[in-house]
């Protein structure tokens, strides 16, 4: 008796030491398990419907080439799909590995590394990605026509000499990044923060800065011939010897910015704050100066041809030997302006001025206008 037991835990053990075998083969082979069981399977099946005679039914064929077809379309659409996941799995790869070849080249100031993140940039914005992280890149000269940097994270990077015309920057965060004689005709810089960038000597020829901040960024004689800064912030950057020919700057602030020399000829400047900056020799013949704030200005020796200066408030204005050949000073107010040694300037451009309340102008022209205008002579002239 105690034999036979034996005999039959032996087998038992046998018999689980086969299983798990079988299961341990199974668990690390399981394409050749799937295939071992897919063929038993099939054995199975074929020789019970050959016994039953079912591959002779009319039927039977039927429903077995309606099924075949539709395992054909569903092997297409399952095909199609997991080759569209491999391709998008295998695109989100690359780029990956471009933002991170970006990254690696990030503050090296090299021609390879210059080089690599130019045709990373290329290679993401065709796949269009433009949101980028490109902080403190060194990409001076860099040849990037047209290039979609919007939203990006360019923060102290170098594109001095590059040549980004038609580039959009919208948005962008430009501060305190180097532009100097960057080529940005036509750019789109609108919403975008470039204080404190140095921008000296860019071509900025009808770019769009409308709602930039510009704050104490440096445009010394850069060309801004027709662009668009309407609502754009200005306040203390400077603009010595800038282009501004036809410039639309319509409710931009440009209070204490440095604007001597700068050629503002045409340009429209409806609503804008020029508080306290310095105009000195800066040309705005024909330009539209309409409900401005140029408080404390000084506009020594500039150029006021046929400016029109309506509605404006022209209050401490330093206009000392200023040429007022044709200006419009209508419903402006010039109380505590200086308006000695200004050229062309005649009695009647006061008609409809609001205030000369402690002004000071030459003994001739304030004779006249007291003639003339006697109720814009107050108390400080008796």
């Amino acid at each position: 008796m105690r034999q036979v037991r034996q005999q039959l835990l032996d087998a038992i053990l046998h018999y689980q030491t086969a299983l798990l075998g079988w299961f341990h083969r199974m668990l690390t082979n399981p394409i050749s398990t799937a295939a071992s069981v897919l063929a038993v399977i099939t054995v199975l099946v074929v020789s019970v419907s050959l016994g039953l005679d079912v591959y002779g039914d009319r039927n039977f064929q039927i429903n077995l080439i309606s099924e075949m077809h539709g395992m054909i379309f569903d092997i297409l659409i399952l095909g199609i799909l997991m080759l569209w996941l491999n391709k998008m799995g295998e695109k989100r790869l690359e780029t990956q590995k471009y933002i991170e070849e970006i990254d690696d080249f990030r503050r090296l100031d090299t021609i390879e590394a210059k080089q690599r993140i130019i045709g990373n940039i290329k290679r993401l914005n065709r796949r269009g990605l433009h949101e980028l992280d490109l902080r403190s890149c060194h990409l001076a000269q860099a040849s990037l026509h047209e290039v979609n940097l919007a939203g990006a994270n360019l923060f102290e990077i170098n594109l001095a000499d590059a040549k980004l015309q038609g580039g959009n920057f919208h948005h962008a965060t430009l501060i305190t990044a180097n532009l100097t004689n960057a080529n940005l005709m036509g750019a789109s810089l609108a919403e975008a923060n470039l204080s404190g960038a140095r921008l000296q000597h860019a071509n900025m020829w009808e770019a769009q800065l409308n709602k930039a901040n510009l704050e104490g960024a440096d445009l010394a004689h850069a060309n801004l011939e027709s662009v668009n800064c309407s609502e754009a912030v200005f306040s203390i950057s400077v603009l010595s010897g800038a282009n501004l020919t036809g410039a639309n700057l319509s409710r931009t602030n440009l209070m204490g910015a440095i604007l001597d020399g700068a050629n503002l000829t045409g340009a429209t400047l409806e609503e804008a704050n020029l508080g306290d900056a310095d105009l000195t020799e800066a040309v705005l013949e024909n330009a539209e100066i309409i409900s401005a704030d140029l408080s404390n200005a000084n506009l020594t020796g500039a150029h006021l041809v046929n400016a029109n200066f309506s509605n404006s408030n022209l209050c401490g204005v330093n206009f000392t030997k200023a040429d007022f050949q044709g200006a419009i000073l209508s419903v402006s107010n010039l109380s505590s302006a200086i308006l000695t040694g200004a050229r062309n300037l005649t009695v009647e451009q006061f008609e409809e001025v609001l205030s000369l309340d402690n002004a000071i102008i030459d003994p001739e022209l304030l004779e006249q206008i007291s003639q003339k205008y006697p109720h814009l002579i107050g108390q400080q002239f008796a």
